[in-house]
């Protein structure tokens, strides 16, 4: 029906909702904190985000006729294949990633530092560093959300969406902010996602134990 289709797509509506609302906020903080040249160093943290981002999107994306396929024939050792893969893959890429970011963090801000100003490139390096160690957590949380819509578990999917989205990165942003400043801006990512993975968890935990 109707309600069904739109309650799968609930989480997804919310990850496209929220990323501007979190954006704006991260920017007004960051305005606040570290005038315009924090905002230019915020823009391109963002923007790599995106990018690796993506990635999991797209692993996520691929898995989901996959394992609604094998929903409905119940093949519960394939669905439980089928995420391990997308767990494990999205993890290695994560820690690669997370390399790149950290030993060639310089080089890659340098491309759109392009009047070569030194308080953007040194906010923008420590920027990178703290705020994607949230890598592998992003990984697990966006597998997990689509995982659980494509096996018509739409409240769990929505609550994973909206806790990354809303209900814990913006009160972390404001705290973290308050607490450590900048440092506290880029560890805003980890922190929330962190703690939404340990909700990913419980439901795959249960999910599993259900189909045992």
């Amino acid at each position: 029906s109707v309600a069904d289709i739109c309650s799968l797509g609930s989480s997804s509506l919310v990850v496209e909702v929220s990323s501007g609302l979190v954006m704006l906020v991260f920017n007004l903080l960051i305005l606040r904190i570290s005038g315009n040249t924090g905002v230019a160093a915020y823009g391109v943290v963002a923007n790599i985000a995106l990018v690796l981002t993506s990635i999991f999107n797209g692993i996520s994306q691929g898995i989901q006729p996959l394992t609604s396929q094998n929903f409905g024939k119940k093949n519960l050792a394939a669905i439980r294949q089928i995420l391990r893969y997308a767990l494990v893959l999205a993890l290695i890429l994560a820690v690669l990633s997370y390399a790149l970011m950290y030993f060639a963090n310089a080089p890659i801000v340098a491309l759109f530092n392009k009047e070569q100003s030194p308080d953007l490139q040194s906010i923008a390096e420590t920027g990178m560093r703290l705020y994607f160690t949230a890598l592998p957590f992003i990984g697990i949380n966006i597998i997990t959300a689509a995982f659980l819509s494509s096996i018509a578990r739409p409240r769990q999917a929505f609550a994973i969406s909206i806790g990354r989205g809303i209900v814990v990165v913006i009160p972390a942003a404001f705290l973290l902010a308050k607490l450590l400043g900048l440092n506290g801006i880029w560890l805003t990512m980890p922190v929330s996602e962190l703690l939404v993975c340990l909700l990913s968890m419980v439901f795959l935990r249960r999910v599993m134990n259900q189909k045992r």
